[in-house]
C-alpha cells in the first residue's frame, strides 16, 4: 500500500497484518505489481518512476520533473501492459505519457486530456473519446449506465487496462521479459483538476526566473513552485536549494483561509498559512512553532502568466527577497 504523506509503502498480509514498510524512495503515488513481483511506483513528488525488487530496492529510474517528453509534474498512476509499455498519468501537464523499451532509453507518445486512453481485452491501444466510450460502456449492460454518464464527460482522463496481462520491464534492460499472468485495471478521473483550475489563477507549475529576480546572498530559493487542488484543500509543493545550495522539497496541504496548516521537509518552518485578498493577491505567512519566521505577499500579473513573491525574514535581521516565477 503507498502511503503518499509518509513517503513508505507498507506491506500487509492477505488478512491485513503489517508485515514491513519500504521507505525513503519518495511519495508512492501509484503501485503496480508484475507477476515477478517486482514493483513499480509511479513517485509524485519527485516526478520519476521507479522499479522495485522484492525487497525494496530500487532497480531502475525513469523522468524526472519539467514538461518535455520523458518529464512529469505530479505523475499519478501507471500500468505495465503485457507487451512491456509503461502507461503513466501525467497531471499538471494534462496528458499521458506512453513509453516502450528501446535499447537506448525509451521511445514515447503523448496523448491528449480530453481523449482517454483504452487497453482492449488484446492489449491493443486504442483512443476513444469519452463520450464514444459512454456509449460503450452503456451497451454493455444496464448498470454501466449511471457510471459512464457520470465519469465519461469531456473533462475527464482515464486509463483502462481490460484483461490485459501484465508483463514486467526492466528500466535497466537486465534480460528477457517474463511470461504472464496478471490483469490490471487503472482508472483515473481529473474532472476536479479541470474544474480548479479555473477557482485560482496560482494554481499550476511555476519556475523561477532569476534574471527579474533579487534574490539577496545567504538566502535559500524555490526554483519551481506547483499549486494544485486536493479536494476541498490546496497542496502547495516547491523543489529548490536552501542557503548553503542543498536540495530541498517541501509539501503544504490546506485552505487558503488564514489558519496555519503543517509544513513538511523543511527544517526551517513547520506551519505555514494563506489568506486570498483578491483574485490576484495572496498573503502568506511561514511558523516555526509558534513563532512567525518569514510572511510576505503573492501577486499574479493581470495576463496570468507570471507572479511576484515579495518574502520578509525574521532574523537578527530583517531580509527582504523578491521571487519572480513564470507560468508552465
Amino acid at each position: 500500500m503507498g502511503d503518499r504523506e509518509n513517503q513508505r509503502i507498507e506491506i500487509f498480509d492477505a488478512d491485513g497484518k503489517f508485515l514491513k514498510q519500504w521507505t525513503g524512495i519518495g511519495y508512492p503515488y501509484g503501485l503496480f505489481i508484475t507477476p515477478d513481483q517486482h514493483v513499480w511506483m509511479i513517485d509524485g513528488g519527485y516526478d520519476r518512476i521507479l522499479e522495485l525488487d522484492q525487497n525494496g530496492k530500487v532497480l531502475g529510474a525513469l523522468g524526472e520533473p519539467g514538461h518535455a517528453p520523458g518529464q512529469f509534474a505530479w505523475g499519478h498512476f501507471m500500468a505495465v501492459s503485457k507487451d512491456g509499455k509503461i502507461y503513466a498519468a501525467d497531471v499538471l501537464n494534462w496528458r499521458f505519457q506512453v513509453f516502450e523499451q528501446t535499447a537506448t532509453a525509451g521511445k514515447m507518445a503523448t496523448y491528449v486530456p480530453t481523449k482517454r486512453m483504452f487497453l482492449g481485452p488484446y492489449s491493443k491501444l486504442r483512443l476513444v473519446d469519452a463520450h464514444q466510450r459512454a456509449q460503450e460502456l452503456s451497451s454493455q449492460s444496464p448498470t454501466h449506465r449511471t457510471t459512464a454518464a457520470e465519469r465519461c464527460s469531456r473533462s475527464h482522463l482515464h486509463i483502462d487496462a481490460v484483461h490485459a496481462k501484465a508483463h514486467p520491464v526492466s528500466l535497466n534492460l537486465r534480460g528477457d521479459l517474463m511470461k504472464t499472468r496478471s490483469i490490471a485495471v487503472l482508472f483515473v478521473c481529473l474532472f476536479a483538476l479541470n474544474v480548479s483550475f479555473a477557482q485560482n489563477l496560482n494554481l499550476g507549475i511555476w519556475k523561477l526566473n532569476e534574471a527579474k529576480s533579487k534574490i539577496p546572498a545567504g538566502v535559500g530559493k524555490n526554483t519551481t513552485v506547483t499549486y494544485y487542488s486536493q479536494g476541498s484543500d490546496f497542496k502547495v509543493m516547491t523543489d529548490g536549494v536552501n542557503a548553503q545550495s542543498q536540495p530541498t522539497h517541501t509539501e503544504w496541504t490546506g485552505k487558503f483561509d488564514a489558519k496555519p496548516y503543517p509544513v513538511t521537509g523543511s527544517p526551517d518552518e513547520t506551519y505555514r498559512a494563506y489568506k486570498v485578498k483578491n483574485e490576484h493577491l495572496l498573503l502568506v505567512a511561514n511558523m516555526k512553532g509558534d513563532k512567525t519566521v518569514s510572511n510576505g505577499k503573492i501577486q499574479v500579473s493581470k495576463d496570468g502568466k507570471s507572479r511576484t513573491l515579495e518574502m520578509t525574514y525574521f532574523g537578527s535581521k530583517k531580509i527582504h527577497a523578491k521571487y519572480v516565477y513564470d507560468k508552465q
